[in-house]
């Protein structure tokens, strides 16, 4: 698959999922957890605390994750993907750094560039679309978002 179509077609469904939520900044799980299992159905398990996420999933399955225990600071999207558990990160920390929760997992962080700028607070729309593109694409997604 093209390297910018891939690209193009992933800022085209963030631009979409922003005006569906009519907001550049996602701060209400509830809000993410609608519009994924909208798009995803019973493949999408939820939204999640950083210690509160499913221990066991199969493949396919997929769900977003906040990097703190209580209070959200930052959106994480987690899915199975040939018995692998794939975390994207949109400012593109070691995801085994990013919770001390999470130390311990066989999680692959799943991109090599960071996708979110620093004045940017669209992590959870970013992760909504990552999953999109991962759900049509599978790993060929990893260098390129």
């Amino acid at each position: 698959m093209n390297y910018y179509y891939i690209l193009k077609e992933y800022e085209q469904n963030l631009m979409y999922i922003e005006d569906i939520l009519k907001t550049s900044s996602t701060t209400n799980n509830f809000q993410l957890e609608k519009l994924c299992k909208n798009i995803f159905g019973n493949l999408f398990l939820g939204v999640f605390t950083a210690d509160k996420y499913p221990k066991y999933i199969s493949n396919g399955e997929m769900f977003i994750i906040n990097n703190r225990k209580n209070k959200g600071e930052h959106w994480i999207s987690v899915i199975k993907y040939n018995n692998k558990m794939y975390a994207y990160d949109t400012i593109n920390r070691n995801i085994h750094k990013v919770s001390i929760f999470w130390k311990n997992n066989n999680w692959i962080s799943a991109n090599k560039n960071r996708d979110q700028s620093y004045y940017e607070n669209d992590c959870g729309q970013r992760c909504v679309c990552w999953l999109i593109s991962f759900h049509k694409y599978g790993t060929q997604i990893i260098n390129i978002i």
